[in-house]
């Protein structure tokens, strides 16, 4: 593998699926790698402590590395780092301790990685607005330095199924996180930091999946907050009072919810919430029963009907 740098672009290098077991020190000598890919490459198990001379790469993609196992600490000094995915990387089991300032890396994807938390250090990600931690199912914590991202604007957690302890202070994200997905986080009745009714720029907001009974009352708060999803959440029985910003409501898969009477509560609650001129589109097809749920969106509602 020695020689195996000296052939690669100076700007960018594609390696998508490529049976390479871990690339050569040598690779510190592309100073102008800008772009790496390595996805897919199921056989690669780590990265040289060198990668961390690429100062200049913006992108490193290492999706689908099924058997990497971790990311060299030196990875602190890409300092040009944009966009690190490790989307489906499995084997992954910890995120390395960032110990300088990564000031320009804005999105950070760790999808379906084995990590049961992130270190403390992820404050000095600074200039991070995009954080994708779906499908963890490991992850059981977020650390209270998340507070101090105050360029985040997107947080995804869904499908993380032993998440429970949030941060403490994530009212400190107020003016900048706009959007946030807790779906699938099978979290229970009070188990929804309250600090989330804080963040006045939330423009949405997915709590589907969760084993909720209503929508707390605190949602009032977010005066921004243009898109909810409370799909399948099996004990929702109840929506109350909604912020009049919202544009878009979708709550299919309630078992709750269901009604055979048009002025159900989830009905009455949302002509409260709504109020500006709805107009109702109703289909009805002989006898029928509330079998979906209901969607509100762009200033009209639909009620979805399904034959008995």
């Amino acid at each position: 593998m020695g020689h195996y740098a000296q052939g690669l672009p100076l700007a960018l290098k594609v390696l998508d699926g490529v049976a390479i077991k871990g690339l050569p020190c040598s690779i510190s000598h592309l100073t102008q790698l800008d772009y790496l890919c390595l996805k897919n490459c199921r056989n690669l198990r780590s990265l040289p402590n060198t990668i961390g001379h690429l100062t200049r790469l913006s992108t490193l993609n290492l999706e689908e590395c099924r058997n990497l196992r971790s990311l060299p600490n030196t990875i602190c000094g890409l300092k040009s780092l944009k966009t690190l995915g490790l989307d489906s990387c499995s084997s992954v089991e910890a995120f390395p301790e960032i110990m300088e300032d990564m000031e320009h890396l804005e999105e950070l994807n760790l999808c379906g990685t084995d990590i049961s938390e992130l270190p403390s250090s992820i404050e000095h990600l600074r200039g991070l607005w995009h954080l994708q931690l779906n499908k963890c199912e490991k992850l059981v914590s977020l650390p209270n330095s998340i507070g101090n991202l105050t360029c985040l604007v997107r947080l995804c957690v869904s499908n993380c199924s032993k998440l429970r302890n949030f941060p403490n202070n994530l009212r400190s994200l107020h003016c900048c996180l706009r959007d946030l997905d807790l779906g699938g986080c099978n979290l229970m009745e009070g188990e929804i930091p309250s600090d989330l009714w804080c963040l006045s720029s939330l423009k949405f907001l997915n709590l589907s999946g969760n084993h909720i009974r209503c929508v707390p009352v605190g949602i009032i708060q977010l005066s921004r907050l243009f898109t909810l999803f409370v799909n399948h959440c099996p004990m929702l029985e109840e929506i109350g009072e909604l912020p009049s910003s919202l544009g878009w409501i979708r709550a299919h898969g309630c078992p709750c919810l269901e009604t055979e009477t048009f002025s159900s509560l989830l009905w009455s609650s949302l002509l409260k919430c709504f109020k500006s001129p709805i107009q109702l589109a109703v289909s009805w097809i002989g006898d029928l029963s509330f079998q979906e749920g209901m969607e509100y969106q762009s200033g009209y509602a639909i009620k979805e009907w399904d034959v008995k």
